[in-house]
C-alpha cells in the first residue's frame, strides 16, 4: 500500500525512462516495488542490479525480461489451475522468440488436446471403437472433477451429461461384442452383432436391414436381448430410434448385463418423463439457467431431494465417478488413466525462459 501510494504520487512523461533500484529493503518490498513501478509505468521502466562488492558490475535491466518473467509465472498459475490454452496463449509471444523450450510447448499442446478430448488416434483406428470410446469417458470424467474443483459447474455438468451417454453406448456394445449367436438374413447367416452399429447419429440397426420388414428387425432385437415391454411398442419405422434414447439403452443394458449396476444419477437421468425443472442440464442447454454447489450436489445425488452437502468434488467422486468407473474396470474395457493433477503440477515446474 505504502509502495503504491509513492508511485502513484509520480508523474513523468510517457517518454522519460524510468530508473528503478529495487534491491534495498526487506524481500516483500523489492518484489512490490518491482511490480508496481511496472504496473506504472510499463516498458518505460529500467531497473538498476548492483553489486556491492563492485559497483562498475552494476547492471541495467529492460522492463520487458522482467515482465517476460511474470508471464510465465502467470501461464504457470494458470496450467496449475487448470487452464492451459490460456497458459499456451499467454507464452505465444515468447514461443515465437524461442524462449520456451520447444518440447514444453508441445507438452503443454498435448494436455490442451486432453482438456478437448482431443486424443491422437492410432492409424487406421475408429474413434467409435470401444477402446477409443472407453478412453474419451475416462479422460472426460477427469475434466469433469476438474472442472468441479474451479466450481466451473457449467461445463462439469455438460460433460457428464455426454459422458454418462457415452458410457451406455459402449456398455451395450461391449456386451454385444461377446454375442456370438447368428442370424439366418437373405438366405445366409451372420453374425448378430454385425446388425448393430454406432456412427455420428447414434446407435442404431445397420442399414443393412434399412428395408427389412419391421417384424425382421424386432426380431433381431430380441435375440440382442433388447427389452420386451420397448419392442412391443414398436409400430412403425422410426420407433426403432429407441435404441439410440437413454431409457432404452438403459433397459438394454440391464437386459443383457443382470450384474450391472447403475448410480442414482445415471437412472434418474435415463428416466423417460422425469420432471425437466429438475434437470440441471436440460435448464442450462435450453433456459442458460445457472446453478450453486448445493444445486449441483442435488442433481448429482441423482434423487431429486435437497441435499445437505455443497461439497461439488466430494459427492461427484462418491456418487458417480467412483461407480462409474467401477463399471468400466467390471466390463473389462480398456483405458489408460491419467493423473491428470500431477501433471499439470509437473508441467508448470518445467516451465521456463531459455
Amino acid at each position: 500500500m505504502l509502495v503504491q501510494q509513492a508511485f502513484s504520487s509520480l508523474e513523468l512523461d510517457k517518454n522519460t525512462t524510468v530508473y528503478v533500484s529495487h534491491q534495498a529493503g526487506t524481500p516483500a518490498i523489492s518484489s512490490a516495488v518491482q511490480f508496481v513501478s511496472l504496473a506504472r509505468f510499463g516498458k518505460q521502466v529500467k531497473f538498476l542490479v548492483s553489486n556491492e562488492y563492485n559497483p562498475s558490475l552494476t547492471k541495467v535491466i529492460e522492463a520487458s525480461q522482467y515482465l517476460k518473467g511474470i508471464q510465465v509465472q502467470q501461464a504457470k498459475g494458470l496450467i496449475e489451475s487448470g487452464s492451459p490454452g490460456a497458459a499456451l496463449k499467454l507464452l505465444e509471444s515468447e514461443q515465437a522468440e524461442g524462449r520456451i523450450d520447444t518440447q514444453v510447448i508441445d507438452n503443454i499442446t498435448q494436455i490442451v488436446d486432453f482438456f478437448n478430448l482431443n486424443r491422437s488416434l492410432e492409424s487406421g483406428e475408429d474413434e467409435f471403437s470401444l477402446e477409443a470410446a472407453t478412453q474419451r469417458i475416462v479422460d472426460a470424467i477427469e475434466l469433469i472433477r476438474i472442472f468441479f474443483k474451479q466450481s466451473n459447474y457449467l461445463l462439469g455438468i455438460a460433460l457428464l451429461a455426454a459422458a454418462q451417454e457415452t458410457f451406455l453406448k459402449v456398455a451395450v456394445l461391449s456386451k454385444i461384442e461377446k454375442v456370438n449367436d447368428s442370424f439366418t438374413f437373405k438366405g445366409s447367416s451372420q453374425k448378430l452383432k454385425t446388425f448393430v452399429v454406432w456412427h455420428p447419429l447414434g446407435l442404431f440397426l445397420s442399414n443393412s436391414v434399412e428395408s427389412e420388414s419391421i417384424a425382421v428387425k424386432k426380431e433381431i432385437l430380441r435375440k440382442l436381448s433388447f427389452p420386451a415391454e420397448l419392442l412391443d411398442k414398436i409400430a412403425e419405422k422410426r420407433d426403432f430410434q429407441v435404441t439410440n434414447r437413454n431409457y432404452g439403452l438403459l433397459a438394454w443394458m440391464q437386459n443383457l448385463d443382470q450384474n450391472f449396476k447403475p448410480w442414482s444419477l445415471l437412472k434418474w437421468s435415463c428416466e423417460r418423463y422425469r420432471n425437466s425443472d429438475d434437470d440441471l442440464r436440460n435448464q442450462l442447454m435450453h433456459n442458460l439457467r445457472g446453478m450453486k454447489a448445493a444445486e449441483v450436489c442435488e442433481y448429482l445425488s441423482g434423487n431429486g431431494k435437497a441435499s445437505s452437502s455443497s461439497d461439488v468434488v466430494k459427492t461427484y467422486d462418491s456418487l458417480v465417478k467412483d461407480p462409474l468407473m467401477g463399471e468400466l474396470k467390471r466390463l473389462g474395457l480398456k483405458f489408460d488413466r491419467e493423473k491428470i493433477d500431477q501433471k499439470l503440477q509437473s508441467l508448470a515446474a518445467s516451465l521456463r525462459l531459455n
